[in-house]
């Protein structure tokens, strides 16, 4: 069980095909390669960490039709972890879906249009939270993010850690 963010772009007006480069270059900008197996990014064959920490973070559809999308399964929300998740939905100009609904949108510094964020409101039946910072990409999720740890403790007094 984990702190899910899931990343994605609504933009109609830019191609997936441009969407790949930019990620690319962003991802090589920082020497980072993705597995084409899993997704999930490394520095020279060693996995990509957050202050010190492996991550899961992944990115998909660096080829073929589909828009290229990403995610992380077990958020930390470091400060490192933020500032580069902020960056990268900034560059991939990808919304955050937060899986624990609060917020459930979360749209980066990305100069999106508003009717279409509406209708992706409308069919998710959410409101949308604009960030400027990584700072405020984080102070957004904690409270979340507190409300969700306290949920696995809870788990954990109820049913014993089952890892």
């Amino acid at each position: 069980m984990g702190f899910s963010l899931r990343f994605q772009s609504f933009r109609e007006d830019v191609t997936p095909d441009t969407l790949r480069h930019v990620i690319t270059t962003f991802l090589s900008d920082r020497g980072l390669a993705i597995d084409p197996d899993s997704g999930e990014l490394h520095r020279g064959g060693t996995s990509l960490t957050f202050d010190g920490e492996p991550t899961d973070l992944y990115i998909t559809g660096l080829i073929g039709d589909e828009p290229p999308s990403g995610g992380i399964d077990h958020a930390t929300l470091s400060h490192s972890e933020c500032d580069f998740i902020y960056d990268l939905c900034v560059a991939g100009q990808w919304v955050i879906i937060n899986l624990q609904q609060n917020p459930p949108i979360i749209v980066p510094n990305v100069a999106y249009d508003r009717a279409k964020l509406a209708e992706v409101e409308a069919a998710m039946e959410e409101e949308s939270v604009f960030v400027t910072s990584a700072a405020e990409l984080r102070s957004t999720l904690a409270a979340g993010f507190a409300e969700f740890v306290d949920y696995v403790h809870t788990c954990v007094e109820i049913h014993g850690d089952q890892t």
